[in-house]
């Protein structure tokens, strides 16, 4: 633990800030804890996952010590002078370390990472396979925020014959061919025929949410082509599954876009939950490094809801402001905190501000 404290200095350029400590002010020492805590918290451990706040204080123990040796007072650094309990800094992410532990049923985030590692591997998979199926699903959940039953069947209904999971209205619960309209740039209207027969004409994609959670029902939501890296464009994974829709099953208008050919027994079925599940966690096994068996409670962290908070986490870790948030993602009410967490790239934050503040001659 003390050569990880060691590690995470040199990575973010602090260790000839700490050592030596002889003219280091004891508050800036509180930060920098304050700082590992949340990088700790973000999974950047030696066991290279989360972990908990208890294990969390068991590292600053460890790193405190190391500083003690070289602290002229022999200070603790992750306390105030002359005090006995943790510093108000560290305390509190201490606090928001335990705040996430404590949701029940809390659900991992589907991560941009995890996206990529996926768009390479279905690459040379069958456009009509399941494989092809999830990874266009995954991309345009991942921006939207989706829910499960917006587009996807609960783990009883794979049977493309069987009645699909139905909302309040008696209608599919997930998206329908309907919901889905194609743009030219610019918003001009284009036919789905000519959509379909040129990849090259939709420049933006706008989709229908008949019913939802939040009351909001017909809500409609734009998303436009991503230019930079064309296999997370939004737009190019919808037509995807509209032209695998209608490669398997026409312009059947009340029937359920998330389907995909089983190969075995060449039979049209409906992407469900178990599918979801099993393919993510697959990918997070591959990325966090973690064994199926050793780590399955942690792998059972994700599920289809693991896109809704992947969304949430994105535009967080990028700085969107809550409304933005809210609007982007389509809630209602500010239960979309829960799904936050101590991430990477604010713990980076963090340590450049403190950086920034060491340098000030006054502070």
């Amino acid at each position: 633990m003390r050569i990880h404290f060691i590690w995470y200095l040199d990575e973010h350029k602090l260790i000839e800030r700490v050592f030596p400590v002889v003219d280091l002010p004891l508050v800036t020492l509180n930060y920098v804890f304050a700082c590992y805590a949340a990088h700790l918290g973000s999974g950047h451990t030696l066991s290279r996952r989360n972990i908990r706040s208890d294990t969390i204080r068991n590292y600053l123990y460890a790193a405190a010590t190391l500083v003690q040796m070289f602290h002229p007072e022999g200070l603790d650094p992750r306390k105030e002078k002359g005090l006995h309990a943790i510093c108000p800094s560290i305390d509190k992410v201490l606090k928001e370390l335990r705040r996430w532990e404590n949701i029940p049923d809390r659900r991992e985030p589907y991560t941009v990472a995890m996206q990529l590692l996926f768009c390479s591997k279905a690459t040379s998979s069958d456009p009509n396979s399941k494989v092809s199926a999830l990874c266009d699903w995954f991309s345009v959940m991942l921006q939207a925020g989706g829910r499960r039953c917006e587009w996807a069947q609960p783990s009883h209904i794979s049977d493309f014959q069987r009645t699909p999971e139905q909302n309040v209205r008696g209608d599919p619960a997930a998206f329908c061919i309907d919901d889905i309209t194609f743009f030219r740039p610019g918003k001009r209207s284009l036919r789905l025929d000519d959509a379909l027969a040129d990849p090259n004409l939709p420049a933006m994609v706008a989709v229908c949410f008949r019913v939802q959670k939040n009351g909001a029902h017909g809500e409609t939501k734009l998303f436009t082509q991503n230019t930079h890296d064309p296999s997370l464009c939004v737009v190019r994974r919808w037509l995807s599954i509209v032209q695998r829709f209608v490669r398997l099953a026409g312009r059947a208008r009340h029937v359920p876009l998330a389907i995909y050919l089983d190969a075995p027994s060449s039979c049209v079925r409906y992407i469900t939950a178990t599918d979801v599940e099993r393919q993510m966690r697959s990918l997070a096994a591959e990325i966090y490094d973690l064994d199926p068996v050793r780590d399955a409670k942690d792998l059972a962290r994700f599920s289809a809801h693991s896109l809704r908070v992947g969304a949430c986490c994105v535009l967080q870790a990028l700085g969107f402001e809550e409304h933005e948030i809210e609007r982007l993602l389509r809630w209602k009410s500010k239960t979309w905190r829960l799904y936050t967490r101590n991430l990477c790239v604010i713990s980076q934050k963090h340590n450049k501000a403190i950086f920034d503040a060491s340098t000030m001659p006054q502070f």
